[in-house]
């Protein structure tokens, strides 16, 4: 007998029972009548007459063997979820049915529509709630990978969240960060949760620097520029973003950075120097910038 059955009106299941074909008729219930199936199978149980064991055969070609109510409470629990839509009814179910009931409720999670985001936080919560948290995490991981594929950074990190996964909330704001180094614009993804990543706060920092400068508080961003080059973890891939933040606020008149963050800016730049050639147009960058930062330390001296 299949696991996952196709339920289709194609057999009439009451001739085998007024044939005495009992399992047969079973069989042909999995096609024809969920409901049915299942309630004269538990009556059969009740009179004794379901000593027959079931063995059902899974996807990946294991036969397994299981008493005959839980293999038809799999089966009804399939028709209720795909026929009417009755997922969390049919879940119940399958949670009666002990391991083979969560793995079937597996299957089931793998033809999850991931585009439904009202289904799938139902689910998932369903999932967390009853056991199955590690499922639960994973469709919101799958989700969350899913909008990263498409540069939806704002419900990647929703979801990465909601999955519970930092090291992938890391790789989009990785991303996010290469990105504002590329076009200049930097987007606000809204973390609400706690959450001390280096790479957020090296997002942080530039977000809140960012925001100074629209705001032409330059005095602010100045200062959030300070504790930036002062951070002694600051990853070395910014280290070419927060130069060029840097020699922005140096050219701005209405900024004034004291000595240290200027030396610290001279640092960064002899850091990059060392580095390989990122392109062609950053190294002009460089050769310029270095005269910037000398004439703003000359004038620091005056």
């Amino acid at each position: 007998m299949p696991l996952y059955a196709n339920f289709e009106e194609t057999h009439n299941a009451a001739e085998a029972f007024l044939a005495g074909n009992i399992f047969q008729a079973f069989d042909f219930c999995t096609q024809y009548d969920g409901w049915l199936l299942t309630h004269l199978c538990i009556l059969f149980e009740k009179k004794g007459m379901l000593d027959k064991p079931v063995y059902a055969n899974l996807e990946h070609g294991e036969t397994i063997q299981m008493g005959c109510l839980e293999y038809f409470k799999i089966v009804y629990a399939a028709c209720i979820k795909n026929e009417c839509g009755l997922w969390k009814e049919g879940f119940i179910y399958l949670l009666s049915c002990g391991k083979i009931g969560k793995e079937a409720i597996h299957e089931h999670l793998k033809l999850l529509d991931i585009e439904d985001e009202h289904r799938l936080k139902e689910v998932a919560e369903f999932c967390v709630a009853n056991d199955m948290k590690e499922e639960g995490l994973a469709l919101y991981e799958k989700k969350a990978t899913a909008c990263f594929e498409v540069q939806d950074y704002r419900k990647a990190i929703h979801y990465y969240e909601l999955a519970e996964n930092q090291e992938c909330l890391d790789k989009v704001l990785i991303k996010i960060i290469q990105d504002y180094s590329a076009t200049g614009n930097l987007i606000d993804v809204g973390i609400r949760k706690s959450y001390d990543s280096t790479y957020y706060k090296a997002y942080n920092y530039l977000l809140i620097m960012n925001e100074h400068m629209d705001n032409l508080d330059y005095t602010a961003a100045g200062d959030k520029l300070k504790e930036l080059v002062q951070w002694v973890n600051l990853p070395q891939f910014v280290l070419p973003i927060i130069f060029q933040e840097g020699v922005k606020l140096v050219e701005n008149k209405e900024c004034r950075l004291d000595a240290d963050t200027l030396l610290m800016l001279k640092k960064i730049w002899k850091l990059l120097q060392r580095k390989e050639p990122l392109d062609p147009e950053f190294d002009t960058f460089l050769d310029t910038s270095a005269i910037t930062l000398s004439r703003a330390l000359d004038r620091m001296t005056e």
